[in-house]
């Protein structure tokens, strides 16, 4: 179980007598880079490590992206607490690497359901970047903060700063998908509290604004909530026909799960009316997506927990660089990392909004 522990232990106290080989440094952070976008997290943490043993501490703005972008290699398996510990460990190797795990660090917070911290990070984030005056981030924050009070069952909370990035980005043809979420985020706050006559309204509005001003994004989802809106009001055909509609705007979109929403709800629905034939149609699509290659999947390994990386090398250097030199990296880093066990658990990739952040 603690065997990545040692291999990763290994390669980040790296080799800093020997001299650095910029050239194969970058190539394995390119390899890793590349390999990561195409979901191939193992080999990819494995060039990653490579890379960053290279650079070390002589090229810390480097290093720090390295650590960052294995934190999001963590973060998108759901490994949150592993995340936030290379998160952390790269803002004390590089102190301005903070505009970026900030936000990450809010984003993992909210991921182990730690609102409040997860809160903390983001208003840390937002002061970074309004000294910037990087309005953007301003928005994209503010967006983060609603989603997480969302979260957090604060639904006033969640619409309070869904308007602020609504009134931010109304104007700004270049900041649409943001504005788009904010409306969005409006609408399903009232639908999260059943207040289905408000949400419907609202829901409603939503959908014309998006027909008027072509945006294309959150249709489906929002197709959905207009139909479990209608669903809560008692009124079964108009859901179905909203739901119907979800189920084709997301099919075309390719978003699984919202997919799986809608053909969950139909089966649902025409159960309840008596209709088998129909129930039982689309209890089968749902059972074929659930089948299919390409829903919540991973390509991490699935027969053990960890790497299945070889230990034996890793030992060896461990080894031989405690006989180097009693200094031979920074003791603060290493008492952070020595209390973190990486164990990749083999869970199901989480689709968590549209909010998927890129590597560095």
């Amino acid at each position: 179980m603690k065997s990545l522990f040692v291999l990763v232990f290994a390669w980040l106290i790296s080799l800093q007598s020997a001299a650095l080989d910029t050239s194969d440094a970058l190539n394995y952070y390119k390899l890793a880079y590349s390999l990561d976008e195409q979901g191939k997290h193992e080999e990819a943490l494995s060039n990653y490590l490579k890379a960053y043993s290279l650079y070390g501490l002589d090229n810390p703005k480097t290093s720090a992206k390295i650590l960052v972008n294995i934190g999001i290699l963590f973060y998108n398996v759901q490994s949150y607490t592993r995340a936030i510990e290379f998160y952390e460990l790269a803002n004390k190797i590089h102190e301005p690497i903070q505009t970026y795990t900030f936000h990450n660090l809010g984003m993992a917070y909210s991921g182990q359901d730690k609102y409040e911290q997860a809160l903390d990070y983001f208003e840390k984030n937002l002061e970074l970047a309004s000294s910037s005056s990087n309005q953007t981030q301003v928005s994209k924050t503010y967006l983060e903060m609603g989603i997480v009070s969302y979260e957090a069952e604060d639904y006033e909370g969640a619409r309070f700063y869904a308007e602020e990035v609504k009134s931010r980005t109304e104007k700004d043809t270049l900041e649409i998908k943001l504005y788009a979420a904010a409306l969005n985020n409006i609408a399903n706050s009232y639908y999260a509290e059943k207040n289905y006559p408000l949400a419907k309204t609202k829901i409603l509005e939503c959908l014309s604004v998006f027909e008027s001003r072509n945006i294309p994004y959150f249709k489906g989802h929002t197709l959905n909530n207009l139909g479990g809106t209608y669903k809560g009001l008692g009124l079964v055909d108009s859901s179905l026909y909203y739901f119907g509609l979800a189920l084709k705007e997301n099919q075309v979109a390719n978003d699984i799960d919202e997919t799986q929403i809608s053909l969950s709800e139909l089966a649902d629905l025409y159960e309840s009316l008596g209709e088998k034939d129909s129930a039982l149609l689309y209890t089968r699509h749902l059972v074929d997506l659930f089948k299919s290659n390409s829903y919540r999947q991973i390509e991490f390994d699935k027969k053990a927990v960890g790497l299945r990386l070889e230990t034996i090398q890793a030992k060896h250097l461990l080894e031989e660089e405690k006989g180097k030199s009693d200094d031979w990296v920074l003791p603060s880093i290493l008492i952070g990392i020595t209390s973190a066990v990486l164990i990749l658990a083999p869970v199901g990739y989480l689709w968590r909004r549209s909010r998927r952040k890129s590597n560095l």
